[in-house]
């Protein structure tokens, strides 16, 4: 897993105060989320903002499925959440 802190926190280079969180891998483009102290699961703009208040914070690419933010309450899809359930056609 990625330390938070010192992998995936970047400084924005168009404002040296800025700090961005990442939201795909580098190699695969997956998406990231964040595991906050062990048990609390976030996206990457909630990890950012609440990163200060956690001992531990772990970056893992999320490949299947579907995955809530504990903070915002967003749902996000993983890297091949529809192929594992594709749309039904509507019929006609």
């Amino acid at each position: 897993m990625l330390n938070l802190k010192e992998k995936v926190i970047t400084r924005d280079s168009s404002c040296d105060d800025s700090r961005v969180a990442v939201h795909y891998t580098s190699m695969g483009c997956y998406p990231i989320m964040y595991l906050m102290s062990g048990h609390t699961c976030m996206c990457p703009d909630c990890a950012l903002e609440n990163e200060d208040e956690h001992k531990e914070v772990h970056a893992f690419a999320h490949f299947e499925g579907q995955l809530s933010c504990e903070e915002c309450g967003e749902m996000h899809d993983g890297a091949y959440y529809e192929d594992l359930f594709p749309e039904e056609e509507e019929e006609q």
